[in-house]
């Protein structure tokens, strides 16, 4: 959890240079590999690999993704998400303010 908040901003970084559609593309592959060898390890060093890996996985992925579904939102718009409920959640908002 500590690597995912000190690599966080770092991932901001790398995914405003390169391109965010692989970042996550890239992450969404290594987050399942990471996560069949954190069950396979069967020593306290090798957990502590596999859950920097997973930390480092998913520093590269959530800002990369957010921003994605910032981009996808058109100005003033509102993207939302459908529900089991029937209510509609907002999950990106882009306004003037952002730009």
């Amino acid at each position: 959890m500590w690597l995912y908040a000190l690599l966080s901003p770092f991932g901001g970084f790398v995914a405003d240079k390169f391109n965010r559609r692989w970042m996550v593309i890239g992450s969404l592959f290594v987050w399942p590999a990471v996560t069949y060898l954190t069950g396979q390890i069967h020593t306290y060093n090798g957990m502590l690999i596999c859950r920097a890996l997973m930390g480092v996985s998913e520093a590269c992925y959530l800002p990369a993704a957010l921003a994605l579904i910032t981009e996808r939102a058109g100005e003033g718009q509102t993207l939302y998400v459908p529900s089991s409920t029937g209510k509609r959640w907002p999950v990106a908002t882009r306004s003037s303010v952002c730009s």
